[in-house]
């Protein structure tokens, strides 16, 4: 989707593969990929309104139907469906970092090549548990460090697991240290926690639409995109969020920027995504995800130039064995310009004050 400035934009001829960004695929390519459905379309309405157990509508949703034409769960599952993390042919993505300490402050980057492999058909599989069950294994990916130079060459593997209401299975991560040659299990973080980056495991790999109570605030423009605005709460008690609110593209149902608020009520985070689709297959991916922290303006931005959908079966890398494997499998030195400061870096997302200003709504800042 066009949308305002990415610090990706300044990549150049370099690029030799094929990622979406108007390089064409080898012309055989496209008889061996899968290709996007629309969620509306692959998933429908009676699986994405009616799921996990869920019989009738509320009188919310049936006003949202006869307003909208969906109901915010009915959205928030399309949404899901198109995430990365989420059932799809495999892929390999070369991923950029970035983390900034503060406005004007230290700026680090790191670099990762990861391949993904899903153990299911597709997401509605997912959604009706057939070919998968709670607690069976959903997806793996093997990462490759590529900088920086302290933990260059450094692989993992990291494994998840189907969940369901009432049962959570969390991922299992194996790392391998260049330097001990050793492997190593990992604790996996808690997904409410940030660690480095500013984004929770929540934000980057997914909050299942079953976790949230959802409902459709109204309609938007975003960025010339029109948008249905949904704010979902958490049903676990003591989340870290009060509340998240998503503007949602009505077409393709792709979450273009987010706000979350405290607590207190107060807006103390905001991610935007840019996304794009990759050829031949048309599946969406995110190019790049901005984010800020209010007040002090941490900031994690992830850039991803490079999506490949692999073409058929892959060989199975997927175990001890793979992740001692330290050698590139994709290219990836100066497909992105080199971060040089604050001027390289894509303007911090703002809220939609005009839209909260409709509503009636005075939004109040995290200071």
């Amino acid at each position: 989707m066009k949308k305002g400035r990415s610090a990706i934009s300044g990549i150049g001829p370099i690029f030799v593969l094929w990622m979406g960004l108007g390089l064409m695929p080898p012309a055989d390519a496209s008889a061996a990929v899968p290709t996007w459905v629309n969620p509306k379309e692959a998933i429908g309405p009676d699986l994405a309104r009616f799921q996990q157990g869920k019989k009738e509508l509320t009188a919310l949703e049936k006003e949202e139907i006869r307003k909208y034409g969906y109901t915010a769960l009915e959205v928030m599952t399309y949404v899901d469906s198109n995430r990365e993390t989420r059932g799809k042919p495999g892929f390999t993505v070369y991923h950029r970092c970035i983390n900034v300490t503060g406005r004007g402050g230290n700026i680090r980057d790191s670099g990762i090549l990861q391949k993904y492999r899903f153990y299911y058909p597709n997401y509605g599989s997912r959604i009706k548990q057939e070919g998968i069950k709670p607690g069976g294994v959903e997806y793996r990916y093997i990462s490759l460090i590529t900088g920086p130079a302290e933990t260059k060459g450094d692989t993992s593997m990291r494994t998840y697991y189907l969940a369901a209401p009432g049962y959570r299975k969390d991922s299992d991560n194996w790392q391998y240290s260049k330097k001990t040659r050793k492997v190593t299990r990992n604790v996996a973080a808690n997904r409410q926690d940030e660690g480095m980056m500013i984004t929770t495991r929540d934000d980057d790999e997914g909050r299942e639409p079953w976790d949230e109570d959802h409902r459709i605030l109204g309609e938007d423009l975003y960025r010339g995109n029109p948008c249905l605005v949904v704010e979902s709460v958490h049903r676990a008690k003591g989340y870290y969020l009060a509340k998240r609110v998503i503007w949602v593209e009505k077409t393709n149902f792709l979450d273009l920027h987010e706000e979350q608020f405290d607590h207190k009520g107060h807006l103390f985070k905001l991610l935007e995504k840019d996304w794009f689709q990759v050829k031949p297959s048309n599946y969406w991916f995110p190019r790049e995800t901005n984010s800020v922290k209010l007040p002090m303006g941490r900031r994690t931005i992830h850039q991803t130039p490079i999506y490949i959908v692999h073409e058929g079966p892959m060989k199975d890398d997927y175990n001890m064995q793979g992740i001692r494997k330290q050698v590139p499998w994709v290219q990836v030195d100066g497909v992105l310009p080199p971060v040089t400061g604050s001027a390289s870096l894509p303007p911090e997302p703002q809220p939609r004050l005009e839209f909260w200003e409709r509503m009636g709504l005075k939004i109040q800042m995290r200071q």
